[in-house]
């Protein structure tokens, strides 16, 4: 056996494990976390300056937005599935087109976006996660950010139910990227995102920005002072009870 052709091999694969570590680090140090809104074990809203995401200017914040034009914009985001010929283990049935957001999801976000929009700086964009537990080892993780720039909202759909596989050490805290950056691409999907709204102008083809990796498919610049305020029907006192409040104040 030729020792210098292995020891070529192993020095081969040392430098490509050593230069997929550096790209990982880059990742995570060009996401900076500067407030959080609220945050749970598998949910969070918080205040980020993200290097990935490129403008000509700074983000046009803070904004005040009322919340039911929250509400609105929230429930016109449409994600546009690809069928899937083979259906995966435990994948929920659903349309291939159908609301990124359901009526209780809607109830849970809008006040946490609406506050961290009116308390960003125009360096800050709000990003969000969610992560819905499958088994111990696996998750399907949401995840994205939004910001405004002048008349519009930029709303980014980095990941959409993304399957994630982990498994944490005993005694150790899990900290998989999916956690540290709700911006990361963590999986092929050919998921599409639309708004439709009644006379509100959306379009995804905008150069005046770029997010890393996350195809433009995914991205959405909605006018938004066209929405008609949309109030949540009533709900039950349970419900009530579940709407969250922001966790943490930030002087203005």
């Amino acid at each position: 056996m030729n020792i210098g052709l292995l020891s070529a091999k192993r020095w081969a694969y040392w430098g490509l494990g050593a230069g997929l570590l550096g790209m990982l680090a880059a990742c995570s140090t060009s996401h900076l976390v500067t407030h959080t809104v609220f945050e749970t074990p598998t949910r969070y809203v918080r205040l980020a300056v993200d290097q990935t995401v490129s403008l000509k200017s700074k983000f046009s914040h803070p904004v005040a937005i009322p919340p039911d034009n929250m509400n609105a914009l929230l429930a016109g985001l449409i994600v546009v599935e690809p069928v899937s010929l083979i259906p995966w283990p435990f994948q929920e049935e659903r349309p291939s087109r159908h609301p990124l957001f359901s009526e209780e999801d809607i109830r849970f976000w809008s006040p946490l976006l609406t506050k961290a929009l009116d308390v960003a700086t125009p360096e800050e964009l709000v990003t969000f996660y969610q992560a819905d537990v499958i088994s111990p080892v696996s998750r399907n993780v949401t995840s994205g950010a939004l910001f405004v720039k002048d008349d519009h909202m930029y709303f980014i759909l980095s990941n959409y139910r993304a399957p994630i596989q982990f498994m944490a050490d005993v005694g150790m805290a899990d900290t998989d990227d999916d956690r540290r950056n709700p911006l990361r691409f963590m999986a092929p999907q050919q998921t599409r995102l639309l708004f439709e709204s009644e006379g509100v102008v959306a379009s995804s083809q905008d150069e005046a920005y770029t997010v890393g990796m996350v195809p433009r498919e995914r991205t959405v610049a909605i006018f938004f002072r066209q929405l008609r305020p949309r109030p949540m029907s009533p709900a039950s006192d349970q419900l009530n009870s579940d709407i969250p409040s922001p966790q943490n104040s930030r002087p203005r």
